[in-house]
């Protein structure tokens, strides 16, 4: 018996595997869809993308020729050369990439079409090609018509509604046709999540922190405050560093800083400190930095320059001894360089377990577009 399993997931698997019933051939060993289909799967055995992406086609054009219009494998192939081509494309130049993605497109499609035709406009089995849909969609408004029907049809299933609210407001959160739009979705998932899952639960604290970043991308950042400080209260007792943890104490850094509360932020760079290891060989990068001014005289005269500083970061993440190295331009741009790295924070170098002071530089150039 031909089993058609999906050996690359496709879009999310939140369909049941489908099973599939054998091919209608006397001798179903020699079929010519057969030895594809073995094909397609050593290729995936080798992990070759080029090669998966090849041998899926061949597969699902040879269903499209050999199988009756009825028959469901036709779609399970469709989905498998979609997924097949949206994992090629990942690996593609930009240049590469739109026309594959494009493939992958039409051969999600192409098993909607055949799901809706054999199953109903309201099976679940519809999640699947939807969501490749959207994630391979050439237009953010197009993804998200697909993932908004994917969650109409999770109705009845919050926790999977949830998940398919989450994974479209991630995709489309930048996009400016779409980032407005779905902010609903963020809303929705932490609302089911907040009545299904408990307080602790790592889900619903990620959904938490997506939603807390959306508000202090809009300057709520009070609010936003609370709820990372709240989200930080539940990783305080893990004996292992928790990525989001790390996330939360970075933003609160610039949030406190950004309303004028540099103690308060104070904790937050030294949390971030302990967190991650001070590299010797690379430049510090700030948790909170302040672009300087352009001084005015200068921008009238269409002058440019730059400005290298060498300093220390104190054991609270502050700029401290702060001394010019090197300039060209003159003083203004000195200045107004050593105005904006007061402000600055970094996380402190940690020996032995406790903050230490540690040298850093900087080099900020000015020039005019």
């Amino acid at each position: 018996m031909l089993n058609l399993r999906r050996a690359i997931p496709a879009a999310l698997g939140l369909c049941a595997v489908l099973l599939l019933p054998p091919l209608s051939h006397a001798n179903s060993n020699d079929s010519a869809l057969y030895r594809a289909y073995d094909a397609y799967e050593q290729a995936v055995e080798a992990g070759d993308l080029k090669s998966i992406a090849r041998e899926a086609e061949r597969t699902y054009q040879i269903a499209v020729s050999e199988l009756d219009d009825a028959d469901p494998r036709t779609a399970t192939l469709a989905i498998n050369l979609g997924s097949a081509l949206e994992n090629l494309a990942k690996r593609q130049s930009l240049k590469e990439r739109a026309a594959t993605q494009a493939e992958a497109f039409d051969a999600y499609q192409d098993a909607l079409t055949r799901l809706e035709a054999q199953q109903g406009e309201q099976s679940e089995a519809l999640l699947d090609p939807l969501l490749g849909m959207a994630k391979t969609a050439d237009k953010p408004r197009r993804a998200r018509s697909y993932y908004q029907r994917a969650i109409e049809l999770s109705e009845g299933k919050p926790m999977q509604q949830a998940t398919l609210q989450l994974w479209a407001f991630d995709q489309l959160k930048t996009h400016p046709e779409t980032a407005r739009s779905t902010k609903a979705f963020i809303l929705e998932a932490v609302e089911t999540l907040q009545s299904e899952r408990p307080e602790n639960d790592s889900v619903r604290l990620e959904a938490e922190f997506r939603l807390a970043m959306v508000l202090a991308g809009e300057r709520r950042r009070l609010k936003a405050i609370g709820e990372l400080e709240r989200i930080l209260g539940h990783y305080e007792g893990l004996s292992f560093t928790h990525p989001l943890a790390l996330g939360a104490h970075t933003k609160l850094v610039e949030l406190y800083q950004s309303i004028g509360e540099p103690e308060l932020a104070t904790a937050h760079c030294q949390a971030v400190g302990q967190m991650t290891p001070w590299q010797e060989d690379q430049e510090q990068v700030p948790l909170y930095r302040k672009e300087p001014k352009y001084p005015l005289n200068m921008a009238r005269r269409g002058k440019g320059g730059y400005v290298i500083v060498a300093f220390n970061i104190d054991t609270q993440g502050f700029v401290t001894e702060l001394e010019v190295i090197e300039s060209e331009g003159g003083e203004a741009f000195e200045k107004a360089t050593l105005d904006a790295l007061k402000e600055w924070r970094y996380a402190p170098r940690f020996e032995a377990g406790n903050p230490v002071i540690a040298p850093s530089t900087v080099r900020m150039d000015f020039a005019l577009d």
